[in-house]
């Protein structure tokens, strides 16, 4: 039999509040000896205000209530604790949801992560779609993944070869989810499928014979590849060589054969994938010596050099460019020709130029960089200084003013949060965190005096706020390395064998891709299997 616990008791009632002491035993006395009866003591604040009544109260109560009263602290207590808990999970998921919102950003990385999920794929993200879902293909079929747990949310069979985007490039693209899917699919001929962000298959079309990207071309097949808002883009012209000696005989060359037929300018055409209608078309011309300077050159017999005349085509949700050695074209989803190449991760509009990059603020006023506008992988806000990689890494406000010059050459931003650019030196591997106030180094970590490896090259980074989560390649693996914002601390870091893929992150979920390369109907590629990575806390 469990022993009777007496009920708690506070006394109150001992000494005399009013007159006094507020022990009953003892006085409150001047400094120095005393003699006699002990002086009178003038009553303080809390005795007046605060004990006093308290005591006359507690005296008028009776035992029951006194009780009663004891237990109504408790429960308050843990009304309050309550509280406490209920404002800390309202913090903690106002926090999480503003990360979501972030490119690269994550609601806590201060645990070591490891998988959680595993989708087998043959080419890791095609498209983000609304609610957290990725597409990605396995085999003849399109499936939507749920990024949370890794559950397959609906597939749609179609066939072979399958080919789907528009693919997510730059950080903030990963935050723009698009409603519908452009795919290509068949062996020789073509169709292109529209999708639905449930797998609905909306519509298709014979689309011909054609190539698909990343394909060498031999047979003189255009390139037909998928596009943004149901769209499809083909190029006519892929590859060709041109031997001469010097670059402007090169241009002589060419020109010579624009005028008598023998070459044709490579031409970017954007088609509706249903219709065909022709949305929109942009030739790329090589016309000066220092367009074909930055051809691929190989050095030839007799003092000649042989120049590698080949488009690459990079579609995303923004934009289809047509690339060819010196030159680029642009055509936007809607067919309207030119316009920026991306968008930032603060919301700017962007493209590169020759002396630098050219952006449009968010309320349509552009401006001229001197420099590669550097955008971070992963940020904890939108508002920031622009970060521009000059002769050193240099920073200017909307208004295009230089704010200050940093003493680092980077290729990279790969986090802007907690006040620092965390950002790649070349060539060594240093990572250093410059102030975005003042552009004073905060701190780095040196890959030899300090012996951390970090000497692979960055393949994904994510950000909490407080934390830079680095992806740092190194041949088919990948190590991340988990840094404090504010001292550079390595807080853990964790090995992941064939994630070359790197890591991204979706509405807030970290995804890494487990990669192998493979061959496929001769053609070399990536086979990239999707990982969920969660906390191992």
């Amino acid at each position: 039999m469990a022993r009777r616990r007496d009920p708690l008791q506070i006394d109150l009632t001992d000494g005399d509040v009013d007159g006094g002491g507020l022990d009953g035993g003892g006085s409150v006395t001047q400094d120095g000896p005393t003699t006699g009866a002990p002086a009178e003591a003038t009553p303080g604040w809390f005795a007046t205000r605060v004990a006093g009544p308290l005591g006359r109260r507690w005296r008028g109560l009776s035992r029951r209530g006194q009780v009663g009263l004891v237990g109504g602290v408790a429960v308050t207590a843990v009304l309050v604790a309550a509280g406490v808990a209920l404002v800390d999970a309202r913090t903690e998921a106002a926090h999480a949801a503003h990360m979501a919102s972030m490119p690269g950003g994550v609601a806590d990385l201060s645990a070591p992560v490891e998988e959680t999920w595993r989708v087998e794929s043959d080419a890791g993200i095609f498209a983000v779609l609304p609610g957290g879902v990725v597409a990605t293909v396995d085999g003849r079929d399109v499936i939507g993944i749920d990024v949370a747990d890794g559950s397959e949310l609906w597939r749609t069979a179609l066939g072979e070869a399958v080919d789907c985007g528009p693919r997510p490039n730059r950080p903030a693209e990963f935050l723009a989810p698009v409603d519908r899917l452009t795919c290509l699919y068949g062996a020789d001929e073509r169709t292109a499928a529209v999708l639905s962000a449930d797998g609905t298959v909306l519509g298709e079309r014979a689309v011909g014979r054609g190539s698909r990207p990343q394909r060498q071309v031999t047979d003189g097949l255009p390139e037909i590849g998928p596009a943004a808002d149901g769209a499809v883009y083909v190029v006519e012209h892929r590859r060709e060589s041109l031997t001469v000696q010097g670059t402007q005989h090169a241009a002589d060359a060419l020109e010579a054969r624009r005028a008598e037929g023998t070459w044709d300018d490579p031409v970017l055409r954007l088609e509706d994938a249903l219709t065909g209608e022709v949305r929109g078309e942009a030739t790329a011309e090589l016309r000066t010596a220092h367009d074909l300077a930055r051809c691929s050159a190989e050095l030839g017999s007799e003092g000649e050099t042989e120049w590698l005349l080949e488009t690459y085509v990079w579609a995303s949700t923004s934009v289809v460019q047509l690339h060819l050695c010196g030159v680029t074209v642009t055509v936007a989803p809607d067919g309207s020709p030119g316009g920026f190449s991306g968008r930032s991760v603060d919301g700017e509009q962007y493209e590169g130029t020759d002396n630098g990059t050219r952006v449009m603020t968010v309320d349509g006023a552009e401006r001229d960089l001197p420099g590669l506008l550097l955008d971070p992988l992963a940020v904890d806000d939108v508002d920031g200084p622009w970060l521009v990689a000059g002769d050193a890494l240099q920073a200017y406000d909307e208004g295009g003013e230089e704010l200050w010059v940093a003493g680092v050459l980077v290729p990279q931003v790969a986090v802007r949060a907690g006040g620092v650019a965390v950002v790649q030196n070349h060539g060594d591997g240093t990572f250093d965190a410059v102030d975005l106030t003042t552009g004073d180094v905060r701190w780095s970590v040196e890959s030899e005096a300090d012996h951390v490896g970090y000497s692979g090259w960055l393949s994904g980074a994510a950000t909490d706020g407080e934390v830079a989560l680095l992806a740092l390649g190194e041949g088919t693996g990948l190590e991340l390395v988990a840094l404090r914002l504010d001292d550079g601390t390595e807080l853990w870091r964790s090995s992941h064998e064939s994630l070359a893929g790197g890591v991204r992150v979706v509405d807030g979920h970290l995804l890494g891709v487990h990669s192998e390369y493979v061959v496929v109907d001769d053609v070399e590629t990536w086979d990239a299997t999707l990982v969920g990575l969660g906390s191992s806390s």
